[in-house]
C-alpha cells in the first residue's frame, strides 16, 4: 500500500496530452502548476509543479529499467536550464511513452492565447487566483521505518535523498505519521495501557517505541529537507481501555469511545504532540480520527459527524488551542463521498467551526470533485486536505512487478489531484 499527501490542490477541466518524441509542447499563453493489505508499505508518487515548470513524475511503465535506476535531474539542474529565459516558458515533462523523465524540453515563447484553434492553453498569468498549493508528501509509518532501517546505509542515504531533497530528489515537504499503532504497525500498542488511568500518570512521555522506529526516519528526513516538513498525526484507535469493545482493533457503533474518556483522550493526544515536540518533531496538524466511519478489523475508533463535531467543541478544541495555539485541526479524514455531509457538521455552527482549519479526505470512494467543489465555495477559509491515496496491488495493472511499478500509479494520483 501506499499513501500520499496533497494540500489543496487545483482540479483542472482539461487534460493536457503528453508530448511525443520530438513533438514540440503547445503553445503558451500570457505573459512573464475492497480488499485492504494489512502490515504493509510502500513509497507514494506525486505530481510536482515549479514555477513556469509542468511536469509529472510517475515510474516507469513494466517493461522499463527501475525507476531508482534512472537519471532524474536535481532541482539545481532545472533551474540551470530555466536561467535566463524571461521571455518563454521551459516545459518540464515525464510522458509515457517516450524517454522523457523529467526532462527540460526547448524554451518556448510566450504567444497570444491561441484557445480559439483548440487544443490546451496554459496561463501562467497569475491573473485568476486558484488554490494554494502547500506541498506533498508521504506517510512515516513503523512498517517503512523498519523496512528502511533494515536497509545498508548508503541505500538508506538514497532513499531520503529520493524523497526529500531538493537536490537530488523530489522534495517532499509534508508528512503523515500514526498517533499510537496503525494498520502500518507490526503490533498494536499505545503509550498509555494502564486502565483507568485518567490523570495519565503512566503515558509514556519518551513514546519509547516511535523513539526506537519512526523517529530516526523522521529526523533524518528533516536532515535532509531544504525546507521545514509540516507534519501531519492522525489517530487510528486510542488506548483499548478507553473504549466501549475494551481493544484497540475494531469499534463499536455509533461511537467507539467511552463517554468518560473523552476529555482524558483530547488530554491523551496533546501528551503526544508534546512528546514528539520534545524529540524535534513539532507537529504542525492533526485529524480528530482517521477513517471514523470504517469500523476496521485493525485499529479503529467509530464517530458520527455530530458526535465527531460535540467532541471536538467541547474536548479535542479547547485542549488543543490551550496548549498548542498554533496547532491545525482537520476534520473527517475519510473517503470523498461523505466529505461534504461531514464538513456541514463541523463548520456550519460558528461555536464548533471555529476550532477547524480544514477537513480532510481519502480517495477510496471515487471522485466526488462537486462535493469538494462545494465546500471550496461554502467555506473558502477552509483547507481542503487530500491526507491518504492508497494504490492497493488489486489496482495494478497486469503483469506489473513491484521493482517497475505501474504508469498508472501516478496517472491515478494526477487524476485525482
Amino acid at each position: 500500500r501506499e499513501q500520499s499527501l496533497a494540500m489543496r490542490v487545483y482540479m483542472p477541466e482539461a487534460q493536457a496530452e503528453p508530448l511525443l518524441d520530438g513533438e514540440k509542447p503547445k503553445a503558451v499563453s500570457g505573459l512573464p502548476r475492497g480488499g485492504v493489505s494489512r502490515r504493509a508499505c510502500g513509497c507514494a508518487v506525486v505530481v510536482v509543479a515549479v514555477t513556469l515548470c509542468v511536469g509529472m513524475l510517475v515510474p516507469r511503465r513494466c517493461c522499463g529499467p527501475s525507476l531508482l535506476g534512472s537519471p532524474i535531474p536535481s532541482v539545481a539542474e532545472v533551474k540551470a536550464a530555466i536561467a535566463g529565459f524571461t521571455e518563454c516558458a521551459v516545459v518540464v515533462q515525464t510522458a509515457y511513452g517516450t524517454h522523457d523523465r523529467l526532462t527540460a524540453r526547448a524554451c518556448e515563447p510566450f504567444v497570444p492565447d491561441l484557445s480559439v484553434l483548440g487544443g490546451n492553453v496554459i496561463d501562467v498569468t497569475g491573473a485568476t487566483p486558484q488554490h494554494e498549493i502547500l506541498g506533498f508528501g508521504g506517510a512515516f509509518t513503523e512498517s517503512s521505518a523498519l523496512v528502511w532501517q533494515a536497509l545498508p546505509p548508503l541505500l538508506r542515504q538514497r532513499f531520503i535523498d529520493l524523497y526529500f531533497s531538493e537536490e537530488k530528489g523530489i522534495g517532499f515537504t509534508l508528512g503523515r505519521v500514526h498517533i499510537n499503532s496503525c494498520d502500518f504497525s507490526v503490533n498494536s500498542y499505545s503509550f498509555d495501557d494502564v486502565e483507568e488511568d485518567y490523570d495519565l500518570t503512566f503515558f509514556d512521555n519518551e513514546v519509547a517505541h516511535d523513539a526506537r522506529t519512526m523517529i530516526p526516519l523522521i529526523r533524518q528526513a528533516q536532515l535532509t529537507a531544504t525546507r521545514k516538513i509540516r507534519m501531519l498525526a492522525s489517530p487510528w484507535s486510542p488506548p483499548a481501555w478507553m473504549k466501549k469493545n475494551g481493544k484497540m482493533d475494531g469499534s463499536d457503533a455509533p461511537l467507539g469511545l467511552r463517554d468518560q474518556c473523552r476529555n482524558v483522550w483530547a488530554r491523551y493526544i496533546s501528551k503526544w504532540v508534546r512528546a514528539y515536540e520534545s524529540l524535534g518533531v513539532p507537529i504542525w496538524a492533526l485529524t480528530m480520527q482517521n477513517e471514523p466511519e470504517n469500523r476496521a478489523a485493525w485499529e479503529a475508533c467509530a464517530w458520527t459527524p455530530e458526535g465527531a463535531a460535540q467532541w471536538v467543541r467541547e474536548e479535542l478544541g479547547p485542549v488543543l488551542r490551550n496548549d498548542f495555539p498554533e496547532l491545525k485541526i482537520f476534520a473527517f479524514d475519510h473517503n470523498k463521498d461523505h466529505v461534504l455531509e461531514w464538513a456541514e457538521a463541523s463548520f456550519s455552527d460558528p461555536p464548533t467551526s471555529k476550532y477547524f482549519d480544514g477537513i480532510a479526505f481519502h480517495w477510496y470512494s471515487g471522485d466526488s470533485f462537486e462535493q469538494l467543489r462545494a465546500i471550496r465555495e461554502r467555506w473558502p477559509d477552509k483547507m481542503l486536505l487530500p491526507s491518504e491515496a492508497t494504490y492497493e496491488k488489486y489496482r495494478w495493472p497486469e503483469g506489473t512487478e513491484l521493482k517497475h511499478g505501474s504508469w498508472s500509479n501516478g496517472e491515478g494520483d494526477a487524476h485525482d489531484m
